[in-house]
């Protein structure tokens, strides 16, 4: 995506443009932070359903795709 040299200039337009990317890296990361917080809390309720083959199995393994971005 290119954008135009104006476009930095008008500053207002640029700060819209900064805040939008800044709210769209904190859902992701709040996103991400949840998925976390469900996979651990799937991994606790398989450990204490007694497969114990299959508990180290998903604690060996990585949780699914996670996108973390620090701003």
């Amino acid at each position: 995506m290119q954008v135009p040299r104006q476009f930095y200039t008008d500053k207002a337009r640029f700060s819209q443009h900064v805040s939008m990317v800044r709210t769209g890296c904190h859902t992701v990361y709040n996103n991400s932070r949840h998925l976390l917080a469900e996979w651990q809390a799937g991994l606790k309720h398989q450990a204490t359903a007694g497969n114990s083959l299959r508990s180290s199995q998903a604690e060996l393994s990585t949780p699914g795709p996670l996108l973390v971005l620090f701003l």
